[in-house]
């Protein structure tokens, strides 16, 4: 399975201890360079940065369709473009994104994305993570914004 992930997950799951989750569930998962260089270089010394520099499963790759690129970062940072540039080049089965615009036009491009949460509850289905609930309530105490839908829908408390 060919994932990619965009900095707000890398970050968020770096930010509860649970950024190995990635691999457990995908094997390896690519960023985009952009990623690399938000989380890695002008995050040095933040939480992710360290870890995603040491993570050898994490696939550093560059774009090949600059214009498109370029395009999207009239709507998206660096990072989310390039991101959802590269899912569609590498034809990735799923993208991890969390900002709503970049979302919307991922689907749009018919490119399956999950945000962070449903990562997390992905692992808690395949028991990789012990208390759901917990796991969310860290992502959201660190900073994270995670809608109360959102939560509800992956606790199984909303449909």
């Amino acid at each position: 399975m060919k994932v990619v992930a965009d900095s707000t997950s890398l970050i968020g799951l770096s930010q509860i201890g649970q950024l190995s989750l990635l691999r457990r569930l995908f094997g390896e998962v690519y960023i985009a360079k952009a990623v690399y260089t938000e989380v890695v270089e002008k995050g040095k010394g933040k939480t992710g940065s360290g870890e995603v520099r040491q993570a050898d499963w994490i696939i550093v790759k560059g774009i090949k369709n600059g214009l498109a690129v370029s395009m999207l970062k009239t709507y998206l940072d660096p990072g989310e473009a390039e991101s959802i540039v590269l899912a569609s080049e590498i034809k990735a089965d799923l993208l991890i994104l969390d900002e709503r615009n970049g979302r919307e036009i991922a689907e749009r491009q018919g490119i399956k994305i999950a945000g962070t949460a449903a990562i997390l509850k992905l692992g808690a289905e395949k028991g990789i993570i012990p208390d759901l609930k917990l796991a969310l309530d860290k992502l959201q105490a660190s900073g994270f914004r995670l809608s109360k839908g959102v939560y509800n829908i992956c606790l199984g408390l909303e449909e």
